[in-house]
């Protein structure tokens, strides 16, 4: 079994958050396609995810990222820093050249809580899950939006933390 999966997680200064997945599972001969999509507008809206069994890529180079999803009409870039997704979204990129960072997480909403096939097969996934070893089929995931404060040298960073939790069982 191999799995290759990339993702751009995105969210505009008000808390607008765009999710991008592309995957390519292979199960000996079968080879499986995946990509979704979770939006939502506010840190209080409802949260829409869309999957598609059709094939998508996310390229990335010097000008920029660019996710491409014909399955679900979804096309986006990263130039200039400026994700074209969704107005006003920017991409910042800070390193701890001497290691000396925290994050600290604030108010937490959850995005997404579920089981992994459910969340990767959506709709599909009560009958391609039975595809899928025992290790997968049992995966639980939770993903959530926090504000939260980078402090980098000293120096805080505001802005929003995507992360997730991972089970097993």
């Amino acid at each position: 079994m191999r799995l290759t999966k990339w993702y751009a997680d995105c969210v505009t200064p008000d808390g607008a958050l765009f999710i991008g997945y592309v995957a390519h599972l292979t199960l000996g001969p079968l080879r499986l396609d995946y990509t979704a999509s979770i939006e939502a507008d506010s840190p209080g809206a409802p949260v829409r995810q869309r999957q598609s069994l059709r094939r998508g890529r996310i390229e990335a180079d010097a000008a920029g990222v660019r996710l491409f999803s014909p399955g679900l009409d979804v096309s986006g870039s990263s130039t200039a820093h400026t994700w074209t997704r969704m107005d006003g979204a920017t991409v910042t990129e800070v390193t701890a050249p001497d290691g000396h960072a925290t994050l600290d997480l604030g108010e937490t909403r959850p995005i997404r809580v579920d089981s992994v096939p459910a969340t990767l097969l959506g709709p599909f996934s009560g009958v391609l899950s039975r595809l899928l070893p025992a290790t997968l089929r049992h995966l639980h995931e939770a993903k959530y939006l926090s504000r939260g404060q980078l402090v980098l040298d000293g120096t805080p960073h505001d802005g929003w933390v995507v992360h997730e939790e991972v089970r097993f069982g």
